[in-house]
């Protein structure tokens, strides 16, 4: 390679180089913008459009027998989901306690999912997950990990952990749970 060929490749880099350079820097002045700037009003857009209220129609009526009485019926229910991304700096504890006085006050029941059953006589609680059940053993071994208990904590320490840390020791609840 001669010393023309030299320069000529030597400019065309130094032009990739910069052409490369410029596009780096639209892409990021275009995310500085989008962050920066306006990253408060696409938050809010995000959490204005993950909220979606749809009603579903039954395929089917009532199920009868052949005397006509009815063995199963279409009611209506709801799922309702907290998502802590969703909830922006609400505390989740005190979302809960509203959501939790806003179903007793409507005399409505829920499903809870703790897989801790009520106490015994003697006050002890007992673990509700099936042992055959892959996914409750994941989720007691999840909610053990999350609380910083040893995988062999029992339903006591689980919930005397729970307790404390979440301040419940004084307090009044009536956790109803639906099978």
């Amino acid at each position: 390679m001669n010393q023309d060929e030299h320069k000529i490749m030597v400019r065309r880099m130094a032009a990739l180089i910069a052409v490369a350079s410029v596009l780096i820097a639209v892409y990021v002045l275009r995310l500085i913008f989008l962050q920066l700037v306006n990253g408060e009003s696409f938050k809010a857009q995000a959490t204005n459009t993950t909220d979606y209220n749809f009603t579903v129609t039954a395929a089917r009526g009532d199920i009868v027998d052949s005397a006509g009485r009815r063995i199963a019926a279409s009611t209506t229910s709801y799922n309702v989901v907290l998502s802590k991304l969703l909830m922006g700096d609400e505390d989740l504890d005190t979302m809960l306690q509203k959501v939790v006085d806003l179903l007793e006050a409507h005399g409505e029941s829920w499903n809870d999912s703790l897989l801790i059953g009520e106490p015994d006589a003697a006050g002890h609680y007992s673990f509700t997950a099936q042992a055959d059940s892959t996914s409750d053993q994941k989720a007691l071994a999840v909610m053990k990990d999350s609380l910083g208990l040893q995988q062999y904590a029992t339903a006591d320490d689980v919930m005397e952990k729970q307790l404390e840390d979440y301040n419940l020791e004084n307090n009044s609840l009536h956790w109803h749970r639906v099978m």
